[in-house]
């Protein structure tokens, strides 16, 4: 694969992925994401997704929350969708965290779950690419990619 479209669309399309275990190195400032992925009957194969440079993580247990601790630990968790928007969704900002704002560029659906990441590079087995372009963006590019993103996730519960 030579970009993030491609990984996109074949963790998307092309196989059944399920998410074993996530690590957060906070004093690296990385996110890690282990992944198996099933193509037809094969035996699974085992990926990682690493999001390096992050800026923000927002994570919304509040919609489609399918996460129940009677279930245990070792489940493995089926990942739903993953988007990529190059300039980001817009920003996500709460009046209580006074100036932290935060501009996703990745929207990840695990068992209903949301997963909103900024992040400026990010690895597929170890292969890294830049994820975020720090330009400024239009007011109006900032809407139309708030609108897609949300339209998005709630038709049909997918992103």
């Amino acid at each position: 694969m030579n970009s993030i479209e491609q990984w996109i669309d074949y963790i998307n399309h092309d196989v059944n992925c399920f998410m074993y275990d996530i690590n957060f190195e906070y004093l690296e400032n990385r996110l890690t994401l282990y992944l198996k992925l099933y193509e037809e009957e094969e035996k699974a194969t085992l990926k990682e997704i690493s999001f390096k440079d992050i800026s923000g993580i927002y994570c919304d247990f509040s919609v489609h929350n399918k996460f129940d601790k009677t279930i245990p630990i070792d489940t493995n968790w089926y990942l739903e969708e993953i988007s990529y928007f190059k300039e980001g969704i817009g920003k996500l900002q709460n009046g209580i965290l006074g100036n932290q704002v935060l501009n996703a560029n990745f929207l990840i659906e695990i068992n209903g779950t949301l997963l909103a990441i900024e992040s400026k590079c990010v690895s597929f087995d170890s292969k890294e690419y830049q994820a975020f372009n720090d330009y400024e963006k239009t007011e109006k590019k900032q809407k139309n990619n708030i609108v897609a993103g949300n339209k998005k996730f709630f038709e049909g519960g997918r992103i």
